[in-house]
């Protein structure tokens, strides 16, 4: 249902006069939360979304407060009504109140000295305390060093290995509910669910037993042992195990140094509150002094809380979300960027290992047995077996495989991959809960990382080895947990072996990958849980879609749609669809036809043709890095990069991400400072999902015309796009009788390409200042008004001009397109110009642009 706007709200933390859709924007946030389910926002990029869902959240929470605390005025009112303190009383409490107060205020100021000295060096960022009872999400999150936990100045302790014993474990049928451990969340994909990762450029533990084993992994799983008691062992334990020659029982007190005092973690909390807002640095330097780990403590500081922001996988994920302590009972939940949620759910409960992850686990879990069978109890030695036996079955199920000469993949259903292993006689839900419950990948991974410290001592080929298996039981425990979701909640996808000639380390044997195909099966435990939910993007369309993979049971008066236009004018923005180029030839750039050298040729002379008339930076976006590779080498050959050369200096998007900023820089620089001679800015190659695509903004000078080649759809013949296209009819039948029959699918795909497009030319308008034009190069942007033209933003699409004539057409309207904003920029200057003058009489300006129809 359409979301009305919240009449009446002032949003006065906003840091400008908000723009008409800026306001509007905001009261349709505000008016969501107050109404509960699930609210989705359109705001197109450049048009200050983010800070926006800020300003209308944190006003809701702040109204929320205010009717509390007048409630709580008028309860107190009655109150004193009834029978009124004394004057003596009344002014003793509020002289006591004052003191502490004062109190408070000098431990603050103290603090924050303390915290100045180590910052005396540094230019200190701005700081601002926010407060709001939200839970935001966003892609980015806090990546790296806002994930840090390491515990600080940890001294080590003798190796010992009673610490790799598992502890004794029973099953619900042993009568012994009450032994259970608490639940340990396994995750081995991308988020910090095991406590948080440690980022490469925060070194405070540098030299200490913890941050010298290497890689975050590895110093997450120390970290977690560091935390566990590592008493004496209990007498349950010596039944079942016999002493070896030579061993000495070892009694240590145990535990992390940085955690054992639970008064430091409180004082730490304390502390901060009383401080205020403080960045990672001042953190981290708190938990020194103080003398505990400040990773822990702040995170016990989420629950009191009234702003929590977090990446995307600690938020969905259930098991993150528990370890972290995020509690999102009548919470707001504010998901920026959501445009690749669907997706974003699937990828954080998919999981992927490899056929040779799989051999070296199955070796370090045979020899972790065999090392410490008499120690261990029966039922985990019972439990170790069965995933040996499990381990085999899919070891043997990979060898038996045929090889591949295409690297075709294989789907399986979850129930046909499970009857294939022949493992009737194991029950996966108890071995899931052992996997969960026991720790046991944390005290094998242990093991192993004394494996991997031995082979680094013998051989390079040998750590390697060692550090695979380290990862990959991980891999391992999260594929087997995927196993027990329901058959048609997921795809077992089997990558065959490689033919003989083609294999690899990394792929000798193949791979199994689980793709979770219900989304909404994860997504509903945060419907469920939380008071109101915000999905925020550019482009969310088409919301059906969303409603159908995401929350298909909510009811529709419970899902609010707000979409607003962008704040630049019509005349700022010229989007340009051409069918035809320079040379009359029709730019056909389906996969049978891009490859044919007149085509490409056609957009060589294209792209001399546009480089002169168009200022500064011009971004050229590909489907592929194949194909940009096949059109630039193309271009080499026939002398076409030596004419764009003559007149802007090319710039190709680097496949590997850390040359990312450096070609950044050399292409703003070109266009900030551009050579002298006949250059006039550069052209920047990029590619459709690349790094270029989403996150980087082209704005002014850096993108005054995007170029999109062709239509980037995804391969038909991905096996796992396959299966999504499968699930998203069978989803769309059972929601409408079996009515679209295929419709749906068809449309996701068309949804695929046009979300990508989307982002990438978006990238261009950052702000209402700003203009550029769109050039969408293919003669199906031409084609009829159901085609791909009719899924641009709303913005771009009433705006496009479909060029049916030749292409002088074009150059007219790009010519007097940047003239025109040539102009009015000049005339904007001269008046800001007249207007710091003191003394200037400002004679009004006749409009000398009245007529700019031609090219809008």
């Amino acid at each position: 249902m359409e979301l009305t706007e919240e009449s009446g709200v002032q949003f006065p933390a906003f840091p400008f006069e908000p723009y008409p859709i800026q306001l509007q924007f905001m009261k349709a946030v505000y008016s969501g939360i107050q109404k509960g389910g699930v609210t989705i926002v359109e705001s197109p990029t450049g048009t200050g979304k983010t800070l926006s869902l800020i300003c209308s959240t944190l006003q809701w929470l702040i109204d929320q407060h205010e009717d509390s605390s007048d409630l709580a005025g008028d309860v107190a009112k009655l109150c004193n009504s009834v029978g009124e303190e004394p004057d003596w009383m009344s002014n003793f409490e509020a002289k006591k109140e004052e003191e502490e107060k004062k109190r408070r205020e000098a431990r603050k100021r103290t603090l924050k000295t303390r915290l100045a000295e180590k910052s005396l060096n540094r230019t200190p960022g701005n700081r601002s305390v926010m407060h709001f009872g939200s839970v935001i999400a966003s892609k980015e999150g806090r990546k790296g060093r806002d994930a840090v936990h390491q515990p600080l100045n940890y001294k080590p302790c003798p190796d010992d290995d009673d610490d790799l014993i598992v502890d004794d474990y029973f099953s619900d049928e042993e009568g012994c509910k009450e032994a259970k451990r608490k639940q340990t969340s396994v995750d081995s994909s991308s988020s910090d669910d095991s406590g948080g990762e440690i980022s490469d450029d925060e070194e405070p533990l540098k030299g200490s037993a913890v941050a010298v084993l290497g890689n975050s992994a590895r110093i997450n799983d120390k970290c977690l042992e560091l935390q566990k008691e590592k008493q004496s062992k209990s007498s349950s334990r010596k039944l079942h195990s016999l002493p070896q020659k030579g061993q000495k029982k070892v009694t240590t007190k145990g535990g992390c140094p940085m955690m054992s005092k639970q008064k430091l973690q409180t004082r730490y909390v304390k502390e901060v509150l009383e401080a205020g807002a403080l960045d990672i640095e001042d953190l981290l330097h708190l938990g020194s002094k103080i003398g505990t780990c400040p990773y822990y403590g702040s995170r016990r500081m989420v629950p009191i809380s009234d702003l929590v922001v977090l990446p995307y996988q600690s938020l969905l994920h259930a098991g993150t979300r528990e370890t972290l302590g995020i509690n999102l009972k009548n919470c707001v939940v504010v998901i920026d960027e959501a445009h690749n949620l669907v997706d974003t759910v699937s990828d954080i409960h998919s999981c992927q290992v490899t056929a040779l992850q799989i051999k070296q686990v199955n070796s370090q879990l045979s020899e972790y047995l065999d090392k410490f069978r008499r120690r261990l109890a029966a039922s985990n030695r019972r439990y170790i077996e069965m995933l040996l036996v499990l381990i085999g079955s899919i070891t043997r199920f990979l060898s038996s495989t045929p090889q591949a000469e295409t690297g075709d993949a294989r789907m399986m259903t979850i129930n046909d991959f499970v009857f294939s292993l022949g493992i009737d006689n194991l029950n996966l839900f108890k071995i899931r809960r052992y996997i969960k419950e026991s720790n046991i990948v944390h005290k094998v991974s242990s093991y192993g990382e004394k494996l991997l410290d031995q082979a680094s001592t013998e051989s390079k080929a040998s750590a390697v080895s060692a550090r695979t298996s380290v990862t990959g039981f991980h891999m391992l425990a999260e594929f087997i947990l995927a196993l027990t979701n329901a058959d048609t909640d997921g795809r077992v996808i089997l990558m065959p072996r490689p033919a003989k000639g083609h294999s690899s380390d990394a792929a000798d044997g193949g791979s199994l990958k689980f793709v979770m195909l219900n989304a909404a099966k994860y997504f509903a435990e945060v419907l469920e849980q939380a008071r109101a939910v915000i999905l925020a993007g550019g482009t969310l369309q088409p919301v059906e879609e969303l409603r159908l993979r995401l929350f298909p049971h909510l009811p529709e008066d419970r899902v609010h749609v707000f979409s607003c236009g962008h704040i630049v004018p019509p005349e700022s923005i010229l989007p340009l669809a051409i069918g035809k180029g320079p040379s009359n030839r029709t730019f056909d750039f389906t996969y049978q036809s891009r490859f044919s050298p007149a085509v490409v040729e056609e957009l060589g002379i294209l792209m001399k043709n546009v480089c002169t008339v168009v200022p500064e930076g011009i971004v050229v976006f590909f489907p592929s890095f194949e194909y940009e590779a096949h059109v630039f080498n193309s271009w080499q050959s026939a002398g076409t990069i030596s004419a764009i050369e003559a007149k802007k200096t090319l710039f190709r998007e680097p496949r590997d991400a850390a040359a990312l900023e450096d070609v950044l820089r050399q292409y703003r620089e070109c266009i900030s400072r551009p050579p002298e001679g006949k250059k006039t800015g550069a052209v920047l190659m990029c590619v459709v999902g690349g790094k270029m695509s989403e996150g980087i903004n082209f704005s002014d000078g850096m993108g005054r015309c995007v170029v999109m080649v062709g239509l980037p759809y995804p391969s038909p013949n991905d096996p796992e796009l396959v299966e999504r296209m499968k699930y998203i009819d069978s989803l769309a039948s059972a929601d409408s009788q079996g009515s679209h029959g295929g419709k749906k699918s068809r449309e996701y795909y068309e949804n695929l390409c046009m979300k990508a497009v989307n982002q990438s030319i978006g990238r261009a308008i950052r702000h209402i200042k700003d203009y550029a034009a769109i050039l969408l190069v293919d003669a199906r942007y031409s084609s009829e008004s159901s085609g791909p033209s009719s899924k641009l933003p709303g913005w771009i699409g009433d705006r496009l001009v479909k060029v049916t004539g030749s292409f002088g057409e074009v150059h007219k309207r790009l010519h007097q397109f940047f003239k025109y904003n040539r102009l009015r920029d000049q005339q904007n200057a001269n008046l800001q110009l007249d207007m710091a003058l003191p003394n200037k009489v400002i004679q009004p300006r006749t409009n000398i642009f009245h007529d700019h129809a031609v090219f809008s």
